[in-house]
C-alpha cells in the first residue's frame, strides 16, 4: 500500500505530546486517521529542534532538525526528508499550502485553509492598503500553483483566485466537516426550554474575531432581557477586557473546552454567534455549532457563506455591532424564529459536512493523485 507523508510545521515534540492543537492540527490528525483506517502508511513530517522519530497510534513521526534553514524556508528540509524515504506511487500532502514547493516524480496535494489576508486592513492610508493587498494577494497566488493538486475548504478562495489568474492544476474544494451530531429528541429538549436563552461566543479573543466588536452591543442586551445567557468560550489578549466589561453580570460566564468537548458545550446553548472580520474558511466553530442544534448569527466572510443562507438556515450580517444587536434582538423576543433557523442549519451541515463525506471525499481526492 502506499505511502502518504503528510508535511507540518510542528506538531508533536520528541516525547509524542502535541504543541499544539488548532483547527489545522485537528484537521491532519483526522486525515491521518482515515487514511490509516484505509491501510495507507502514513507518515508526519514535521520541522524540530533536533532530529527525531517514534510510532504513535498507526502512523510514522519524524522531526527534522533544518539547521540553518529558519522560518518559512524549513520546508525545503522536510521535502528532502519526504523525498529520501518515497518510492513510486507515494504520496506528499501539505498540510498548509504555505509550505507547498513542487516535487519532481512525487504526486503532491496542499490544502488551502481559506483567505487569510481579508482581516482589516491597518494602514489609514488607501494608497498604503492597495500596494499591501497586492503584495499579499501575489504571494498567494504563487502558494496555489505548487501542488499538483490543491484542496480548498471553500468556494470563496476559488473564486478569489479567479478574479486575478486561472487555475491550474487540479483543485477541488472539501468543506469543513463535523464530529457529532445532535439527535432529534435531543434537538427537540433543548428547544423546549427557551427560558433562560443561551447563548455562546466559541472564539480566540483577537481583534480579527470580532467578539470586541460586538460585546458592546451584548452588554447592552443583556440589561434588557433578563432571561439571557452568555457563555464567552475562548482565550486571547482581549480577555481582561471582556472580563472587566461583564465583571458584574451573574448571567455571563468564561470559560474554555478542549476541541473534542465543542460539541457537549455546543449542544447546551441555543445561539451562537460567530461575528469574524476576516481569516475564515468554512468555519469549523460555525458548522459545530450547526451541528450542536444551534442558531448561528455569523459575518458574511470568507467560506461561512457557502454553508449559511441568510434566513433560511442562519443569520448571516454585515459584521458590525449594530446589525448583530438587530438581528439578537428578534431572536431574544421570538426564540421560535431562532429554533426554526436551527432545525434548517442542522439538516444542511448533515447534507454537506459530515465527518464521513469528508473522509470519503478525501479518499477520492487520494486516488486521483495515485492514478495521475
Amino acid at each position: 500500500m502506499s505511502k502518504v507523508f503528510i508535511i507540518q510545521r510542528n506538531l508533536f515534540d520528541k516525547n509524542g505530546h502535541l504543541v499544539g492543537f488548532g483547527g489545522i492540527e485537528k484537521y491532519i490528525l483526522d486525515l491521518a486517521q482515515v487514511l490509516t483506517e484505509q491501510a495507507y502508511q502514513v507518515c508526519f513530517i514535521q520541522s524540530a529542534k533536533e532530529d527525531f522519530e517514534f510510532e504513535k497510534d498507526g502512523y510514522q513521526v519524524i522531526g527534522v532538525h533544518s539547521r540553518w534553514l529558519r522560518g518559512n524556508l524549513r520546508k525545503y528540509a522536510l521535502v528532502k526528508q519526504a523525498k529520501a524515504l518515497a518510492s513510486a506511487g507515494d504520496i506528499i500532502i501539505f498540510a498548509s499550502d504555505s509550505y507547498a514547493i513542487p516535487v519532481k516524480g512525487i504526486a503532491t496535494i496542499a490544502i488551502q485553509h481559506g483567505v487569510s489576508w481579508d482581516k482589516p486592513h491597518r494602514a489609514s492610508i488607501k494608497m498604503w492598503q492597495y500596494f499591501n493587498a497586492i503584495k499579499r494577494s501575489l504571494s498567494y497566488l504563487n502558494k496555489a500553483q505548487q501542488a499538483d493538486t490543491l484542496i480548498c475548504v471553500d468556494h470563496n478562495f476559488v473564486n478569489w483566485h479567479r478574479t486575478w489568474a486561472n487555475l491550474s492544476g487540479e483543485v477541488e474544494v472539501i468543506y469543513n466537516y463535523y464530529d457529532q451530531a445532535i439527535t432529534e429528541a435531543a434537538f427537540e429538549k433543548k428547544w423546549a426550554k427557551t427560558n433562560p436563552l443561551k447563548v455562546i461566543i466559541a472564539r480566540r479573543f483577537v481583534d480579527y474575531r470580532g467578539v470586541g466588536d460586538v460585546a458592546p452591543a451584548l452588554h447592552r442586551l443583556l440589561a434588557r432581557y433578563p432571561n439571557i445567557e452568555l457563555t464567552l468560550a475562548g482565550n486571547g489578549p482581549q480577555l481582561p477586557q471582556l472580563q472587566q466589561l461583564f465583571a458584574s453580570n451573574s448571567r455571563v460566564s468564561f470559560t474554555t473546552y478542549e476541541p473534542q468537548q465543542s460539541f457537549d458545550v455546543h449542544q447546551q446553548h441555543h445561539i451562537a454567534i460567530v461575528p469574524t472580520l476576516g481569516s475564515e474558511g468554512t468555519s469549523l466553530a460555525l458548522i459545530e455549532a450547526m451541528a450542536a442544534g444551534c442558531c448561528v448569527v455569523c459575518s458574511n466572510v470568507g467560506g461561512m457563506s457557502n454553508i449559511v443562507v441568510d434566513n433560511f438556515n442562519g443569520k448571516m450580517l454585515v459584521p458590525n455591532a449594530d446589525n448583530f444587536e438587530t438581528a439578537l434582538t428578534h431572536f431574544f423576543e421570538s426564540p421560535k424564529d431562532a429554533q426554526n433557523l436551527a432545525i434548517k442549519g442542522l439538516q444542511t451541515v448533515q447534507m454537506a459536512c459530515s465527518k464521513a463525506r469528508w473522509g470519503q471525499s478525501w479518499l477520492t481526492v487520494i486516488e486521483k493523485a495515485k492514478a495521475r
